[in-house]
């Protein structure tokens, strides 16, 4: 959300900086052993509405497997 106030603008945002959300979902789900759709629903049901697709899903979780399995 961006702002204008005294000719200044401030940028707010719900996210740290350099943390993807959609990243840590799709870690979250993959971890859980949920699908894609079972997120996708779980999120739709709660109203977050905009998502990562199916095909960045199955992308990280290449990258992600690997990580979760040696920390378990």
């Amino acid at each position: 959300m961006n702002y204008q106030l005294c000719d200044t603008i401030d940028s707010y945002s719900n996210q740290s900086k350099g943390i993807k959300f959609s990243h840590l979902v799709i870690a979250a789900a993959l971890a859980s052993g949920n699908s894609h759709y079972a997120i996708q629903t779980a999120l739709a049901v709660i109203g977050i509405t905009i998502q990562s697709c199916r095909q960045s899903y199955h992308q990280y979780q290449s990258q992600m497997f690997s990580t979760i399995i040696s920390r378990v």
